[in-house]
């Protein structure tokens, strides 16, 4: 009989109990064994979980919970040939969003497509963060949607969790009312082996998907199975310039020398200074410098 492997955030819920009744029910009305159920800790938020039911042998892992705890497994399922099922509960579940899968946190819904989709095979996105810039030190993150270094992470980590949960994305949009007036920072960007000249930079965000909480898509052209990532680096010094940004970004397109897109496989950013950094909405703290590489197709995602 059949089993899945059930990593499970408890933050993100009211009442554990139903919801693992809920669960149970669909898988064994759909002649599942009942799942296997792991949940994180502030010590392991995921990846020891995900490793657990990878030696049990399921033939199913499900993250239930935001993008941190989706990112979380997909660093121990990725590479291998079980495929991983998503049941979003957190604020942006930007993935989920990317992929066009409802997030109404119906779970019982979410687990029976994870039940009868079918597999699709993603990139995945490979961070190699460099906090001092001198090589000696490097931290290895993985991430599905984007990465970013600069203001937008600042943002991202400027967002407090109640103020997520009362509001939903509207919440990032009023952290971020806060740092409009932040100077820009040097930085350079290589994109295969091939850079540009030191800039005055806003951020620079790396995406194997384009679209942000609120529909925007960043990155028009960014598929999360191309074996490409997405690079995008923005600059606005000043309040007129946020202005013309923000509406060269909802228009899809590029701003000249405030909205630049680089596609590639490799990318290399640095920054004169420390910049704060994020994979997948998560903020992981500055660095000086980080490389992004891709893994083409090495996750398998249950789809409707």
């Amino acid at each position: 009989m059949r089993r899945a492997g059930l990593v499970v955030n408890p933050a993100k819920f009211h009442d554990l109990r139903r919801l693992r009744t809920d669960v149970d029910a669909v898988f064994r009305s759909n002649g599942w064994a009942p799942p296997l159920w792991l949940e994180t800790t502030i010590e392991d938020p995921g990846q020891g979980q995900a490793r657990a039911a990878l030696d049990e042998g399921v033939d199913l892992i499900c993250p239930l919970g935001g993008d941190g705890t989706v990112r979380q497994v997909a660093t121990a399922v990725r590479s291998s040939t079980t495929p991983m099922g998503l049941v979003p509960a957190g604020t942006g579940n930007l993935l989920a969003r990317n992929l066009g899968l409802p997030v109404n946190r119906r779970y019982a819904d979410a687990v029976r497509r994870a039940i009868h989709g079918t597999d699709r095979r993603i990139d995945v996105g490979v961070l190699q963060l460099d906090r001092t810039g001198d090589g000696r030190t490097i931290e290895e993150h993985v991430f599905l949607v984007m990465c970013g270094m600069g203001l937008e992470a600042e943002m991202l980590g400027g967002t407090p969790e109640s103020l997520k949960a009362r509001l939903g994305w509207v919440a990032y949009v009023l952290s971020g009312a806060r740092h409009l007036r932040r100077p820009t920072v040097e930085m350079q960007l290589y994109t295969d082996g091939e850079g540009a000249d030191p800039a005055p930079t806003t951020t620079v965000l790396i995406g194997n998907c384009g679209r942000l909480t609120g529909g925007v898509r960043l990155m028009p052209r960014a598929l999360p199975d191309d074996g490409l990532l997405d690079a995008v680096v923005l600059s606005a010094g000043s309040l007129p310039q946020w202005g013309r940004l923000v509406v060269q970004v909802l228009r899809g397109g590029e701003g000249g020398s405030q909205v630049r897109h680089r596609p590639g496989r490799e990318f290399d950013v640095t920054a004169v200074t420390p910049r704060t950094v994020q994979v997948d909405g998560d903020l992981i703290g500055e660095g000086r410098a980080m490389r992004v590489t891709v893994e083409p197709r090495s996750l398998v995602l249950r789809v409707p």
